[in-house]
């Protein structure tokens, strides 16, 4: 999560120290993380009930992204993806009936900043 993000939210996580790493994917080499947080995450499903997961995210400043839920999440609440060309593309949480639409977003301003190996995936297409 950006710490510009965190910053802005109304009730804000404590934040935690400890765990030391440096994250350069999502941000230049010289930004250091300013700690870590649960942070409650709460997702409205295609039937109109809340789902409330939680992610321990890092606060990295500066990140091109205000939130990047990484593969961790994605495992805990056993994500998959479905796409369907009548029905749009949805999140099915694990096992249960509870599905979220996917959504279109657009490109970050930060594209150009994507690490070269990453890029030539994409661009071998």
């Amino acid at each position: 999560m950006s710490m510009e993000c965190y910053e802005e939210l109304p009730k804000k996580p404590t934040i935690k120290k400890g765990k030391k790493m440096k994250l350069w994917q999502v941000t230049d080499k010289s930004k250091a993380i300013q700690g870590y947080c649960d942070l409650p995450i709460f997702t409205e499903s295609i039937d109109g009930s809340i789902i409330e997961t939680t992610a321990e995210v890092f606060l990295v400043p500066g990140m091109s992204v205000p939130l990047l839920l990484g593969e961790d999440y994605h495992i805990n609440y056993e994500l998959s993806v479905s796409r369907d060309i009548e029905n749009g593309t949805t999140v099915r949480f694990g096992k249960t009936a509870f599905s979220v639409r996917a959504m279109a977003v657009d490109g970050s301003p930060d594209w150009k900043n994507l690490r070269t190996s990453g890029k030539g995936i994409l661009d071998s297409g």
